[in-house]
């Protein structure tokens, strides 16, 4: 969904969170009201805490547990702590909880993910039924149903879209009663999603457009905001007008980042930098952060520049949608603090 340098930071959460340990959602079931929380396995001890301590079972919050990575012919099942099972075991008793596939990588890492894909891929039916098989696995290490598959292809190139399209195909025919999600670029990459839009829009339940990161600290280029607000909402709507005319009944999911961005040695957006960092939110002093013109929040100290996307910007973007409430996520969970969580969930 985002690169390692950037999402060991932060946690994706979308607009249905679960919370609670009895039973799951029934088969077909609409996505809870809440956000749902992109939840990676990779946390320490202390962060799994601070989600489990957040009031997903109050907001029917999903989460997306992040992530199993194809290797070769195999999908090795993650392994999974004891601090996600807690934050399971939070979750209301009709949250989703889904298993995503796949995900980002350094660029060191990033190439073996793709070359996954790429020997599983040929055999859409085989690589969808390996896909069920680890989240019956991740199922029987949380002690609740996996309900949901999350498709983290980063990123199909057009001459893979039928390939991916026939994958997206074979999982809902094969998994019919489980929540098919899509993670999707949100204007940089997109030319294989949009190659396969028609099987996206068909198949998928939800696509979940990664509306963050407009602006990295690992390239060349200036100090930029993470997100900015108009940037946001223009890559939102154009996917949602993409799905509308592909027909279909996929509905969008706008992400935002529970993390920050320090650029080195710059002291103001444009500046030139030396190298970059992340933060979760929660850890940063929001009160010396300054709203920024572009919708997003800044900070200029010794350690550099820092852009955020705050809780309040979060509202700004969430007021700013022209058909009010859409799904809501973001990457990722051990970045929110109960503010942020609050507008991710409409409040």
């Amino acid at each position: 969904m985002r690169r390692l340098g950037r999402a060991v930071a932060g946690a994706a959460l979308t607009a249905t969170l679960v919370a609670g340990c009895s039973g799951a959602p029934e088969a077909g079931a609409e996505q809870a009201g809440g956000p749902t929380l992109y939840v990676p396995t990779w946390l320490e001890p202390e962060q799994y805490q601070a989600i489990a301590g957040l009031p997903l079972a109050d907001e029917h919050a999903n989460v997306v547990l992040a992530f199993a990575v194809p290797e070769d012919e195999q999908l090795p099942t993650p392994e999974i702590p004891q601090g996600v099972v807690d934050v399971v075991g939070r979750l209301a008793a009709d949250a989703h909880v889904s298993l995503a596939i796949g995900g980002y990588g350094t660029d060191e890492t990033h190439q073996p993910i793709l070359d996954g894909f790429e020997a599983q891929s040929y055999d859409p039916e085989a690589f969808a039924a390996r896909i069920g098989q680890a989240a019956d696995r991740v199922a029987d290490q949380i002690g609740r149903p996996v309900d949901g598959i999350d498709m983290d292809w980063e990123y199909p190139e057009v001459s893979q879209a039928e390939r991916f399209g026939a994958l997206l195909g074979s999982l809902d025919r094969l998994y019919p009663d489980r929540r098919l999600s899509v993670a999707v670029p949100a204007s940089d990459n997109t030319e294989g999603f949009f190659a396969a839009i028609g099987d996206i829009a068909q198949h998928a339940d939800v696509v979940h457009v990664m509306t963050y990161d407009e602006n990295t600290p690992y390239g060349d280029g200036g100090a930029g905001p993470v997100a900015s607000r108009d940037w946001m909402l223009r890559s939102f709507e154009a996917w949602q007008q993409r799905l509308s005319e592909a027909g279909g009944s996929a509905k969008a999911a706008i992400g935002f980042p529970g993390y920050c961005y320090t650029y080195q040695s710059a002291q103001a957006e444009g500046d030139s930098f030396t190298a970059g960092t992340s933060s979760p939110y929660r850890s940063i002093d929001a009160s010396a952060l300054q709203p920024m013109a572009d919708g997003s929040h800044g900070l200029a100290d010794a350690d550099g520049w820092t852009s955020c996307f705050t809780p309040d910007d979060v509202r700004a973007v969430m007021a700013a949608l022209p058909e009010g409430r859409v799904p809501v996520f973001a990457w990722s969970a051990e970045g929110l603090d109960d503010d942020y969580f609050a507008a991710l969930s409409g409040r």
